[in-house]
């Protein structure tokens, strides 16, 4: 009976001890998913709190040429048209230089190459129409060769409408010849006729 009574007691421990680490478990297996669910919430704020900053750059971006837009649109002259349209573009490449930087969100990297390059090209036509001497050396450079290619390229000839010219010989009283350019005739009578007035 005392055997009996110390199996059971043994029994009784050795259940109380795994159910104990099951509950030990369970509470570990609890404070990791409230851990893992705080990261979540603390994710998701970020990522709210980013869209929101992303949203209001484009929403800035997106007043800013609106407003430049109807500045130019109530210009009169083709120069303040031009610098109007310029102050446009200026300020639409400004605010995108800071709408294209994927610090704060992941983009594929096809997209990120592609941004790269717009980047590129937007610094790159800044940097042109910034200097007022690159546009003048610019614009110099293409009516020189507009003008050049006007005068130096000849244009195509009509072999039909140009008249074919031959060298006879003539010769005069003295029996010295001449040299005598006459039209080369397709008739060939015609051609006769000349060779027959030597």
């Amino acid at each position: 009976m005392t055997l009996q009574l110390l199996r059971s007691a043994s029994e009784a421990s050795s259940l109380f001890d795994t159910h104990a680490l099951q509950a030990r478990q369970t509470e570990r297996i609890q404070i990791d998913v409230s851990r893992s669910t705080a990261q979540l919430a603390e994710a998701i704020k970020q990522m709210t709190a980013s869209t929101h900053e992303e949203m209001r750059k484009i929403n800035e971006t997106a007043t800013t040429l609106k407003i430049s837009l109807s500045e130019t649109s109530d210009l009169r002259t083709p120069s303040e048209f031009m610098s109007g349209g310029l102050r446009a573009l200026f300020s639409f490449s400004r605010d995108f230089d800071a709408l294209t930087t994927p610090h704060s969100f992941d983009l594929h990297p096809i997209v990120q190459l592609s941004l790269l390059f717009f980047r590129l090209l937007v610094f790159l036509m800044r940097g042109l129409l910034s200097s007022p001497t690159i546009m003048f050396i610019l614009f110099c450079t293409f009516a020189i060769r507009m003008i050049i290619h006007r005068i130096f390229v000849p244009t195509a000839i009509d072999p039909r409408t140009t008249a074919r010219t031959s060298t006879f010989q003539m010769f005069d009283a003295s029996g010295a010849s001449v040299p005598f350019r006459a039209s080369r005739f397709e008739d060939s009578g015609a051609l006769a006729d000349v060779k027959n007035t030597r």
